[in-house]
């Protein structure tokens, strides 16, 4: 829903006349896409996660999007305590505790699989 707000605020920056403008509507309209692909990345990640959490066989996906979505969580804790301090990094730390808990989930599954292989 924030994405289609700042897409619709880019738009009504776009059609400004000033050059100011149409730089800061063209980074809404990139932000706003970014922010909508990363909502979709996870939603289809949380979806696999529970699809395949009783699929042992099927873990080494989850565990594979479980360290990229980590990996992302770090860069963006990272980028928001650079912008705003330490306390504009609450919601990525709540992030950073999902995506472990995600990955431990995975791990868990992979070496149950592993087990029962040998």
């Amino acid at each position: 829903m924030g994405s289609l707000l700042i897409l619709g605020a880019g738009g009504l920056l776009l059609a400004s006349d000033n050059d100011v403008g149409l730089v800061l509507g063209a980074a809404a309209g990139v932000f706003s896409v970014l922010g909508a692909v990363s909502g979709v990345f996870y939603l289809v990640i949380g979806i696999l996660g529970i699809r395949n959490c009783g699929r042992p066989e099927n873990c080494g996906a989850n565990f594979v999007l479980g360290v990229i979505v980590l990996v992302l969580v770090v860069i963006g804790l990272v980028v928001n305590v650079a912008v705003s301090g330490p306390t504009g990094a609450a919601y990525s730390v709540v992030g950073l505790v999902l995506s472990i808990l995600y990955l431990q989930g995975a791990k868990q599954n992979r070496d149950a699989w592993k087990a029962a292989q040998s």
